[in-house]
């Protein structure tokens, strides 16, 4: 063997046994049966005062712990610190800590450096990690102090629960705030232990006390009214059994004996299997409301008897003028000059007229009448009825009129008839020549969109608002008869249903008149 090889030989072997060295130095640390080590010039790299049982404890707590050399560098990292970032640890040793941090941290970290080797130092800062956004966390920095390297002990703890938190708190502060603003309180009721958790807004609705609420259903149920109790509890079991949205109003007595009106709005929250577990919601007083309520159905109602009474009372003496005239007019007609004979006419125009205005107004007044309650009706039937009702006028006119098909709607009968028969009135008045009508429906939006459509000769921008008001008409009643009542009656009766009524036009293009009823497809 030469002696070039002889000492390659000798070279492996030192190296090997130096390899050999430093992964038992390594394995060492990281079990901690060692302190540290000395290097060969002489420096000492440790855990001061590391040894097994602080390591133990340092591996063992619910934060982060570094020890961290002046310059930045990772001297050592427990588990928690790796798990937070989402790096195993034999990558995280001699890392630069800022590396970790977010550009504005990382800037931030020598000035806080600096600091620590006076005092300790807590700041707020935002760590970057491998699986996520990053997280918010406190760095809690303290100098170490005695023989080897300078550094610092960095503790890192998370921030997400307590921000959640805080958050939380915030969000919840805010929402007692608007309900009280708003005099809205809202329940929980747990259907599976049968808890119910009552805001202190909801507690104050029900004339309670905070706190006040046991936190039962009979709670609950003691409060509402005898009247309307089964009922509600009708409507929860409904609610509860075939999954529908729940909404009611029901009355309540507080504690001092006065009554209050409630709204409440809430949905079912199920299991896996259909099995109702919650049941929330939102209670409003709108005790006001119904109080305007009582009051102007009360105005409504008499205002209606008022018309109703003014009408038959001011239709039987016009009835007697009108016979009077007609029978002057078969008698004496042949002894009036022309002079006469005129305003004679104007007489009896006016005399009939003045019959349509009473019938208009009376039939306005009862587009109002409570009693006249919804209900499903084929909307077709509505229309034929009003075609029966025109069935002289459209003769007289040789009118053409078509229909597709229209749908099943929840709406009043007599009312929708009025609509019908109001509108395709007007375009048998109002079309050029032989009228040519044509009804039709389509769906969308949720509302059935009903539309009537003329030949006539069309309505000006600027006009097609005020021709719903009521006695607003755009021609003279000798050139179109009418009382200008129609209209008005068609816009109250739609409005009142929940719907929307306008009308699409242009001069000498006829006009369409769409009117909508709420309602879903297949209704």
């Amino acid at each position: 063997m030469t002696d070039d090889a002889i000492t390659d030989a000798a070279t492996i072997a030192d190296l090997r046994r130096r390899v050999t060295e430093a992964e038992e130095v390594i394995r060492a640390i990281r079990t901690g049966t060692i302190d540290g080590f000395i290097t060969e010039a002489g420096q000492v790299y440790t855990l001061q005062s590391a040894d097994h049982a602080y390591r133990v404890m340092i591996e063992s707590i619910n934060e982060g712990a570094l020890t961290i050399s002046l310059d930045g560098r990772i001297l050592f990292a427990n588990r928690k610190f790796c798990n937070m970032v989402g790096r195993p640890s034999c990558t995280v040793i001699n890392e630069d800590f800022r590396g970790f941090l977010l550009p504005a941290g990382a800037a931030e970290f020598g000035r806080l450096v600096e600091l620590t080797l006076s005092e300790p130092v807590a700041s707020h800062q935002q760590l970057r990690t491998e699986t996520g956004p990053p997280m918010d966390v406190r760095l809690s920095l303290s100098s170490l102090t005695g023989e080897g390297i300078p550094a610092l002990t960095v503790l890192v703890t998370d921030l997400t629960d307590q921000l959640l938190h805080h958050q939380t708190a915030q969000i919840r502060e805010r929402l007692e705030l608007s309900q009280s603003a708003g005099d809205v309180g809202t329940f929980d009721w747990n259907v599976v232990t049968g808890t119910v958790h009552w805001t202190r807004e909801q507690e104050r609705l029900f004339g309670l006390p905070p706190g006040g609420f046991d936190g039962s259903y009979g709670g609950w149920s003691r409060h509402v009214h005898v009247d309307d109790l089964q009922r509600m509890e009708e409507t929860i079991a409904r609610a509860l059994g075939e999954n529908l949205p729940f909404h009611a109003e029901y009355r309540i007595i507080i504690p001092d004996g006065s009554l209050r009106w409630i709204e409440a709005k809430g949905v079912v929250i199920r299991g896996s299997d259909g099995t109702p577990e919650r049941f929330i919601g939102i209670n409003l007083d709108i005790t006001q409301r119904k109080h305007l309520e009582l009051r102007l159905a009360a105005t409504n109602e008499e205002l209606a008897e008022y018309a109703a009474v003014a009408s038959h009372d001011l239709q039987a003496p016009l009835r007697t003028i009108s016979s009077y005239l007609t029978l002057i007019n078969h008698r004496y007609a042949d002894r009036f000059d022309e002079k006469a004979s005129n305003y004679f006419a104007y007489i009896l125009n006016a005399t009939e007229l003045m019959g349509q205005l009473i019938r208009g107004i009376l039939d306005y007044s009862q587009s109002s009448d409570q009693t006249l309650t919804a209900e499903w009706i084929d909307s077709a039937d509505a229309l034929a009825a009003s075609l029966q009702a025109l069935e002289d006028f459209t003769r007289v006119r040789s009118a053409v009129i078509t229909c597709g098909l229209l749908p099943r709607v929840r709406c009043n009968r007599i009312n929708l008839t009025r609509v019908f028969q109001n509108l395709i009135g007007n375009a048998l008045k109002y079309s050029v020549g032989t009228p040519v009508i044509s009804i039709a429906a389509r769906h969308a939006d949720n509302e059935h969109i009903f539309s009537v459509t003329d030949n006539g000769p069309g309505i000006p921008a600027e006009s097609m608002e005020r021709i719903f008001r009521l006695f607003q008409r755009l021609h003279t009643d000798q050139q179109v008869p009418g009382t200008g009542i129609g209209l008005a009656t068609c816009k109250k009766i739609i409005d009142r249903q929940g719907g929307r009524i306008w009308v699409e036009s242009a001069p000498n293009s006829g006009s369409t008149f769409v009117f909508t009823i709420p309602g879903k497809a297949g209704d």
